[in-house]
């Protein structure tokens, strides 16, 4: 769009109306004087729907934009004209610099009212921010009159009728500040975005001040290097802290480079990026926006200069960054997918498999993505060589292609690489199950998840998940049906499940706390059938498998450990006896078919746990281990030391989930099991790590 003059835009914002407001200046001997403010709306297809010059007989900029909840917009930038046009109020700086100038128009563009604010010198503002209550709070750089004098920050205040609230306040020290963006925090104060080099590390740093609604300073903060950093837009962060676009000459190229800094709700740095335009170019930022994901979206003027400085060509440079600032121009792109045929050859119609992992790694990093419900999937690569692999989940598929070495040698590009998995090489079903609730409530209600897959190569029927509750539990009532109670195990009929099918139920228990107390570990297991394991049997394996139980007899707990399998152990194995954290004993296991044995422990109040390995090559993961606490200790007993150690649950098809019972827990948490060994929290290595992640909303 153009007058057919000289135009500038300084900023676009979104509006209310789902349109946007662009502002800037424009050159139009027929209008008001030699350059007008210049403000344009237009839609989302940037088709103008209207444009208003606003302004005197000499020069008028604007430079910011703000929506105001009655839907008008208040305009911030400065003047050099006299009274006359829509200039109501005469010169401040009567030597023929800029005033500061602010005004406020309605939604059509009407202009309602303005006014010019500043001193015997040049003020130009540069941002808005409003006040909950409506005030407007503007910022701009001031230069004072005299000689050997430097830009300083300039901060003013004014009613929603554009009046002056108190003085104009001003920020600097010996050397020269200039600001670039105001923002209302969560808090009730202000953050300004500057530049400053009357502190900090070199020639100018990326300034960050924070003052409270009175002006005060509440606190400064700078970053950057000795060569100098120019620019400073800002946003709050949802956790308090703020991210900072800058630029720099201190790292990076020659030239100015994109820097984006992200702070702790302190202002310490928590991370910072620099984005290397090229050593020919300097990047100059704009203004970012963040999306609902955490990504971000900056635009920058890329320069190109000569030697003398002189400009000899600027285009616009567009990046996205993630959460942590990492940046890609380069994809891998393709297609996971069922090889109907077998013929290794990816065609048309062949069914997509959902959710598995693909893999690229590099020299220095290693990408990940997982499929969608069509089988594709998509990975943003830097350059670089990466050998790609997909991470079946189950152990029956057999890759076409195991390893791909993908080359992404050129910006801007994507490259296209499919998979295709083989169903035949073991026909076998393979379903995995996991059990867990958000947190284990005590002395009440709680819902546990149940969620199964298929990760077989054929489709799973008559299928059930047995799952097994402590004594002190109770089953109120399940979204599957129940078919079979055996004591305190209850059977729950799924039937059948597709080839890399999932499902989820829930289950809702209660806990009798009769006899019971807080900060016991309560544990249930889930075991889903066909359990079978199809993998050809290790020739090594002496058919002898182990389980465990434990019973309680007096102030002693009994541990049963017994062959159940067909052939008798061919070596001895070493059951460990761990009490809390101390390993006071070991004992030889070696066991004919059928043959058990007893460990006696005497507890005395602390919690005692057996681990006995299987004998080698032993089908699937397991790991047999047992613990049991509150027992002896003249009822003083430890607890919490059950989910410290891995559960016997590598198996996919067995889950066991050992939860602390609580009375008060927070909404938010991060837990992860095993908690680790001692207090270094040490985990065996190879171990499964289970992370448990809870949301709430706790507001109205």
């Amino acid at each position: 769009f153009t007058e057919d003059n000289y135009e500038e835009i300084f900023q676009v914002i979104p509006t209310s109306d789902g349109n946007y407001l662009l502002g800037g200046h424009t050159f139009d001997p027929t209008a008001n004087g030699a350059f007008d403010g210049w403000i344009l709306k237009m839609d989302p297809e940037g088709n103008i729907l209207w444009n208003q010059k606003y302004g005197g007989s000499d020069f008028e900029t604007i430079k910011a934009l703000h929506e105001t909840p009655d839907g008008g917009f208040i305009f911030a930038g400065s003047t050099r004209s006299d009274i006359g046009g829509d200039i109501m109020e005469a010169r401040i700086d009567t030597s023929g610099s800029d005033d500061s100038w602010l005004g406020k128009i309605d939604a059509d563009g009407t202009l309602l009212w303005n006014h010019r604010f500043g001193s015997q010198a040049k003020d130009v503002l540069v941002d808005i921010a409003l006040a909950p209550n409506g005030d407007i709070f503007t910022v701009g750089h001031y230069l004072p009159a005299g000689l050997m004098v430097t830009w300083e920050i300039s901060l003013y205040r004014y009613d929603q009728d554009g009046n002056s609230i108190g003085d104009e306040l001003i920020y600097g020290g010996d050397g020269y500040e200039e600001p670039f963006s105001i923002i209302n925090t969560s808090d009730g104060n202000f953050a300004i975005g500057g530049m400053t080099s009357s502190q900090g590390n070199g020639s100018a740093d990326t300034y960050l001040l924070r003052v409270n609604p009175n002006g005060d300073i509440i606190d400064e903060d700078t970053y950057g290097g000795a060569e100098g950093e120019f620019a400073a837009f800002i946003q709050e962060m949802p956790d308090g802290g703020f991210s900072i676009l800058s630029s720099t000459g201190s790292f990076g190229s020659p030239l100015l480079d994109l820097y984006l800094i992200r702070t702790e709700a302190n202002g310490d740095e928590r991370w910072s990026k620099v984005f290397n335009g090229g050593d020919d170019h300097s990047d100059v930022p704009y203004p970012f926006t963040i999306d609902e994901n955490g990504y971000y979206f900056i635009i920058s003027n890329q320069q190109e200069k000569d030697l003398n400085g002189d400009l000899l060509s600027a285009q616009t440079y567009i990046l996205k960054a993630d959460s942590l600032g990492n940046t890609t121009t380069n994809a891998l792109r393709g297609k996971v997918a069922l090889d109907d045929t077998n013929n290794c050859f990816p065609e048309n119609g062949e069914q997509g498999l959902e959710d598995w992992l693909v893999v690229a790694k590099g020299v220095n990093q290693t990408f990940y993505s997982t499929t969608d419900a069509n089988g594709d999937y998509f990975i943003e690569l830097e350059l670089g060589d990466y050998s790609v692999e997909v991470i079946s989940p189950g152990d029956y598929w057999e890759a076409c292609d195991e390893i791909a070495i993908i080359a992404i040698d050129n910006l801007y590009d994507t490259t296209t690489y499919n998979f295709n998995f083989n169903d035949q090489s073991i026909v076998c079903e393979d379903m995995e199950v996991d059990l867990s609730t958000p947190f284990l409530d005590y002395c009440d209600e709680n819902v546990y998840n149940v969620i199964y897959r298929n990760n077989g190569t054929v489709v799973s029927t008559g299928v059930v998940v047995d799952i097994i509750l402590p004594s002190s539990f109770s089953l109120l009532n399940s979204t599957v049906p129940l078919i079979g109670q055996d004591d305190s195990l209850f059977t729950f009929n799924i039937a059948e499940v597709p080839v890399n099918g999932v499902g989820t139920f829930q289950i809702t228990v209660e806990h009798d706390c009769t006899n019971q107390i807080q900060g016991l570990t309560h544990e249930l297991q889930a075991r889903i059938s066909p359990d079978e394991i199809c993998l050809p049997q290790n020739p090594i394996w002496d058919e002898a498998s182990i389980e465990l139980r434990a019973q309680v007899v007096g102030e002693e707990v009994q541990f049963i450990v017994e062959n159940v399998g067909m052939g008798d152990m061919g070596i001895a194995l070493t059951g460990v006896i761990i009490e809390d954290w101390l390993i006071p004993r070991t004992e030889p296991i070696q066991l004919n078919s059928l043959e058990s044995d007893t460990i006696i422990v005497t507890p005395e109040g602390r919690t005692v746990r057996l681990e006995v390995p299987q004998t080698p090559g032993h089908p699937g993961r397991s790991n047999p281990s047992i613990a049991v606490e509150g027992i002896g200790g003249m009822g003083s007993f430890t607890t919490g030391f059950v989910n410290h150690y891995s559960e016997d649950d590598a198996n996919r098809f067995k889950s066991i989930d050992a939860q602390i019972s609580y009375d008060n827990f927070l909404p938010n948490v991060l837990r992860a099991y095993p908690r680790g060994y001692g207090a270094d929290r040490a985990i065996k290595p190879n171990s499964d790590i289970e992370y448990h992640l809870r949301f709430q909303h706790t507001g109205n």
